[in-house]
C-alpha cells in the first residue's frame, strides 16, 4: 500500500497505476528491489516453503505424538504382561517388567529433546 499524489492510499504494484501516473520513482524503486531474484543469495529468497518448524508447533506435534504413542505402548506392554511372559520364570517376569516399564522414556526423552530443540 502507497500514498497517491493526493494523500490517498492505494493498493497496487508496480505498473498497476498505485503512484496515480506520476512516475513516482521511490514505490518503483521499493516494488522492483522485491522483485524475483534467482540469483539472490539464500538469504534474500522467500523462505515460505521451507520454514524450519517453530518450537511452538514441535511441542504441539510431540504432545500430540506423545498422547498417541504412550496408551498403545502400555497396551501393547500389558498385552505381552498377561500373555505368555505369565509362563515364565519369575526371574525373567521381573526383568520384563523393569524393561516394559522403563523402555517407552527413550522415545519420549528423544521426542522431547526435539521438541525443546531452539528456533
Amino acid at each position: 500500500m502507497s500514498r497517491g499524489h493526493r494523500g490517498h492510499f492505494c493498493i497496487g504494484t508496480f505498473g498497476s497505476g498505485g503512484s496515480h501516473g506520476k512516475g513516482d520513482s521511490r514505490s518503483r524503486a521499493s516494488t522492483q528491489s522485491r522483485a524475483w531474484n534467482p540469483v539472490a543469495a539464500p538469504s534474500e529468497k522467500s523462505n515460505e516453503h521451507n520454514a524450519p518448524v517453530t518450537r511452538r508447533t514441535r511441542k504441539l506435534i510431540g504432545t500430540l505424538v506423545l498422547i498417541l504413542f504412550l496408551p498403545v505402548y502400555v497396551w501393547f506392554a500389558a498385552a505381552i504382561g498377561m500373555g505368555r511372559i505369565t509362563l515364565a520364570p519369575a526371574i525373567v517376569q521381573f526383568f520384563f517388567f523393569i524393561v516394559a516399564g522403563l523402555l517407552w522414556v527413550l522415545p519420549a526423552g528423544l521426542l522431547i529433546r526435539w521438541m525443546q530443540r531452539p528456533d
